[in-house]
């Protein structure tokens, strides 16, 4: 089991808290809006999601996109 120090996990927030801060809300938004879009038209999500990316979304939010549209994965219990 990997435990990570309180300092790593500290210097973490801090940088996702400095890249959410600097980034250009409207750039970042509009880039979620369109993987949200195309996950309802079935378009390729390969390119909207590195655009997301680069528009300053977060993994998590763009993760949180595919959570909403497919659900969660759970693998099979009980082996």
């Amino acid at each position: 089991l990997l435990r990570v120090s309180e300092e790593i996990e500290r210097n973490a927030v801090e940088r996702l808290r400095a890249h959410r801060s600097g980034r250009a809300v409207a750039s970042f938004q509009n880039g979620l809006r369109a993987l949200k879009d195309g996950v309802r038209s079935q378009a390729n999500l390969q390119e909207l999601t590195l655009q997301a990316l680069k528009d300053g979304a977060t993994l998590g939010e763009v993760s949180s996109v595919f959570e909403s549209a497919f659900g969660r994965y759970s693998g099979p219990k009980g082996i």
